[in-house]
């Protein structure tokens, strides 16, 4: 159990809201500095302000309405067309009834309101968990902040905002009994046996009383005080129990147990990437503020630890040493590293404050910190409520209630559901959730966000199919599918959209600004039959100003008064027709987008990308300049300004784009690969092989890399190293068979020579 941090300043710091030491201050600024605390707790409930626009959303409000006009909860899968019947115990059954009563009661309004207040409750715990941690009231704010910027990716309509607030409930049980009041953990039960109904990350919690435990029972074993030894052994074991305490027993625990520890469930999603690689490919605000804390706790305790080595809290250090290592194995723990790591960090910072300040109050230092709270909390709010964050990081704008249109395909889920029963659906797994949310029973799924059900065979099919579009349809053969429908978003879609428009027996049906759908010829005569839908044919792209009133309609209809939002709209219809190439129109669309705000990135890299392919680098390299001048720090306009460059001629100006993303982002596997193809290109193999090689360290499992790598080695005569190049491409391989073979046969011929 450790004291206060000091007789001085830490004493008078932990007491009052306000924190005012100093008799000068008079009664206006006392409500000024108030004020701003409540600025700082704001924040997280603004933050959480967000229309709902996240699929998984959707797959859980069908499940609790499930459950409660089933009173029961799901064994197996009730929904899927492709796993119906299969095995599927619902963890979140709990998290899933809540959500759908509160649906029930007000709609998606007081949905995404009560989540709101669920992280707004979640902040004032991490903020008086602080304050008794020995921070002041604005060093607390600055923390709180900090903590829910870094955690902003998680704050979804999810059982992971509900875990949150458990982990900061959990930290702040555990820190009270470290201040002397053991009793305090009576509370760690309780709290366990909401969150395993709730959220799989519950062995989080055994994890941190266990830590916790350990220090303050040594501690008091060393002195002897075994009332409180006993205590925490039966709180200890007393919460390790009531986890059974679930409708699927041990059964949840060990997998719950195995998630965590293999931290690589089957997911098509970039969930579960390793963080250091969202780091380098989708940096924003919140894996920065991330990166910094990472970096800051074990600074923070450092520094805590040379100044109080005598009173250190080492179960400090053993909860940032865990909680570091789940956050930079998988990217859904950073928000949980935030949440548990604040009340630490506030402990270590009030250490340093203290030591800095010594004896003697400053009025002035802490004035400074509340200005600075007050201005960041200013600030923060300022950017979230007028959507400034969101276009600065080029990303969908969501501050307010109900459901974001612009993003959740509901024009296109009804006309699905206008579509006859009886037709077997093809979607993709980003559009699964809103599918089964909007037209189930009508409509089963074919795949949904629940990747853990669908299990790994079904993935790596999946992931073949989106990529072959022959394996796609035998697979769609098999499963006897005439519709497909596709929601806007992944990458990994675009293959297999141009196959489908330019495919003979599919027929795209519609299109919007969120999805697509498609019908297989023969069931054409079916749609017929149904009044409603005997004057539906083909859609037909070639009629350009069809098409561009279509796309501005549907911008004006959906996305309100917002110039950045209007221009993601129009960006998208565009980036759908580039998909299936009707490269005319959406040219133009994506000129009317920047036209409409300049903010959106891929309208200028689409354009870049289009006057590239028609060899028109000068005006390539304008839209890739025009973007860099609004965000210089966007690496992908960079790389692609040096592809342009490398398509002109200038190796030299290409190789020295690169070079400086490499120098910002060292980890960047694109940069690193098209640094290995300009290399290639002025004949340097050896420093191309290298290239590679440093593209395939930052963990890139793709088989063409292997054998552009293989290939360079024999080029050099090094035959070893581009037999076993050729052997990782073969195990990665999921292209044509005929490829397939020809590589099989190059690499028959180079252990030839290794036989004799």
């Amino acid at each position: 159990m450790y004291p206060p941090i000091s007789s001085g300043i830490g004493l008078e710091i932990r007491g009052r809201l306000g924190d005012n030491a100093a008799p000068m201050h008079g009664k206006p600024l006392k409500i000024l500095f108030a004020a701003v605390v409540v600025l700082a707790l704001a924040f997280p409930f603004l933050l959480a302000l967000e229309k709902v626009s996240e699929s998984d959303t959707f797959w859980h409000l069908k499940t609790g309405e499930w459950i409660l006009s089933h009173t029961s909860i799901p064994r197996t899968d009730p929904f899927s067309s492709t796993v119906y019947g299969k095995p599927w115990p619902d963890w979140e059954w709990l998290f899933q009834a809540g959500i759908y009563s509160v649906y029930a009661w007000g709609g998606f309004n007081a949905l995404v309101v009560a989540k709101a207040a669920i992280v707004f409750l979640t902040g004032l715990v991490l903020y008086l968990t602080c304050r008794r941690n020995g921070a002041g009231s604005p060093l607390a704010a600055l923390v709180v902040m900090a903590t829910f910027v870094a955690a902003r990716e998680r704050l979804e309509v999810q059982p992971d905002v509900a875990a949150l607030l458990f982990a900061a409930v959990t930290v702040s049980l555990l820190e009270a009994s470290q201040r002397g009041k053991p009793m305090w953990l009576w509370g760690l039960p309780l709290v366990q046996v909401i969150w395993v109904n709730v959220d799989a990350s519950f062995p989080l919690g055994i994890a941190l009383v266990v830590i916790y435990g350990l220090s303050h029972g040594i501690e008091s074993a060393l002195g002897k005080q075994w009332r409180c030894v006993l205590l925490i052994a039966a709180t200890l074991l007393l919460t390790c129990a009531v986890c059974l305490v679930n409708p699927f027993g041990m059964e949840l625990v060990q997998h719950a147990i195995e998630q965590i520890r293999s931290l690589n469930p089957s997911s098509t999603a970039g969930d579960w990437q390793p963080t250091r690689l969202l780091l380098l490919t989708e940096p924003n605000w919140a894996l920065t503020t991330f990166w910094w804390l990472f970096w800051l706790n074990p600074v923070v305790l450092i520094a805590a630890l040379a100044i109080k080595p005598r009173e250190f809290p080492w179960a400090h250090a053993l909860v940032v040493a865990r909680m570091s290592l789940l956050a930079w194995r998988a990217s859904p723990f950073t928000a949980l590293y935030a949440i548990v790591t604040a009340p630490i960090l506030a402990h270590g910072l009030a250490v340093i404050r203290a030591k800095i300040a010594g004896k003697e109050h400053s009025d002035w230092g802490e004035k400074t910190v509340r200005t600075v709270a007050g201005a960041a909390a200013v600030f923060l709010i300022f950017v979230v409520v007028t959507d400034r964050w969101a276009a600065a990081e080029n990303r969908p704008t969501k501050f307010g209630v109900g459901v974001d249109e612009s993003v959740v395909p509901l024009r296109a889920l009804s006309m699905m559901a206008k579509l006859p029963a009886g037709l077997n659906v093809f979607n993709t797994f980003l559009s699964g959730g809103p599918l089964l949310w909007k037209t189930y029973p009508q409509w089963r799924p074919f795949c949904d966000g629940r990747a853990n059900l669908y299990g790994h065979d079904f993935m790596d099919r999946y992931r073949r199919a989106m990529s072959d579009p022959q394996d796609w349809e035998t697979w769609m053969h098999e499963r006897s599918v005439s519709v497909a429908y596709f929601e806007y978003g992944a990458a990994t879609d675009r293959t297999l959209l141009r196959y489908m428009v330019k495919s003979h027996v599919w027929d795209l049906l519609y299109f919007d600004h969120a999805a697509c759908i498609f019908v297989h010829q023969s069931s054409w005569a079916k749609l017929r039959e149904d009044k409603e839908l005997v004057g539906y044919k083909p859609v037909r792209v070639t009629d350009t100003n069809a098409v561009l009133a279509y796309a501005h309609a549907l911008a004006d209809e959906t996305a309100g008064g917002g110039t950045y939002r209007r221009a993601r709209v129009v960006g998208t219809v565009g980036n759908f027709l580039m998909a299936i190439g009707a490269v005319n129109s959406a040219q133009i669309l994506f000129e009317d987008a920047v036209a409409i705000n300049p903010r959106p990135s891929e309208a200028w890299m689409s354009l870049a990308a289009i006057h590239l392919d028609e060899a028109d680098t000068n005006q390539a390299l304008e839209a890739t300049g025009k973007l860099l001048a609004m965000n210089p720090r966007y690496f992908y306009a960079r790389l692609l300004q040096a592809q342009i460059k490398a398509t002109n001629g200038d190796l030299d100006g290409a190789v020295a784009d690169v070079d400086a993303v490499l120098g910002d982002q060292p980890h960047s596997a694109q940069a690193w690969l098209l640094r290995a193809q300009l290399a290639g290109r002025e004949g340097d193999r050896p420093g191309a092989i290298r290239a590679i090689q440093r593209t395939i360290a930052e963990d890139v499992r793709d088989a063409n890399l292997y054998l552009f790598l293989g290939e360079l080695l024999v080029a050099e005569g090094r035959t070893n190293e581009a037999v076993a190049a050729y052997e990782k491409c073969l195990q990665l391989w999921n292209g044509p068979p005929e490829a397939r073979v020809r590589i099989e046969a190059d690499l028959a011929k180079l252990r030839a020579p290794v036989k004799k």
